[in-house]
């Protein structure tokens, strides 16, 4: 399963589901779910195939676009925070919209290594999330029978 990675700039979230995708976000990478197995636990929480756990801080790595701006920006960048949002099946239809800004980090755990036989490879970027009211996520979904549905705007 490959989940896509958003990340908007601006200062204050705004999330609105457009039809191809959230509007004013940029898809920059995926996650790996077979790598991130500590992110991918958080998600299943949210997905209610897990029980409920309460992490506070949550550190892994995105598998950036290379050719992506932004990604190529953020590989020299230091103390970067941004809004992040996790397109859970990469279809559009269900999200997770980080209640914190996420940031670069340097992360324990060493880099992982692209899979020879890819074509193009990934920029590997860490990442650090802190957890809001007790959250790191919020749910945001959109179904074919309620498009407005898919709206989130937090200071």
């Amino acid at each position: 399963m490959t989940a896509k990675v958003w990340i908007s700039r601006q200062p204050s979230l705004r999330f609105v589901l457009g039809s191809e995708g959230p509007s004013g976000w940029d898809e920059v990478g995926e996650i790996n779910s077979s790598r991130e197995t500590d992110l991918w636990r958080q998600v299943q929480t949210y997905l209610g195939y897990r029980r409920e756990s309460h992490r506070r801080r949550l550190d892994f790595y995105i598998d950036g676009d290379e050719n992506h701006p932004w990604v190529l920006a953020a590989r020299s960048a230091s103390d970067l925070r941004f809004w992040l949002a996790i397109d859970v099946f990469g279809d559009g239809k269900r999200f997770l919209v980080a209640r914190r800004q996420a940031k670069l980090a340097t992360l324990v755990r060493r880099t992982p290594e692209a899979h020879p036989g890819l074509l193009t490879r990934p920029v590997f970027l860490g990442v650090r999330l802190t957890a809001g009211d007790d959250a790191l996520f919020d749910d945001v979904s959109r179904t074919d029978a309620d498009p407005s549905a898919g709206h989130r705007t937090r200071a």
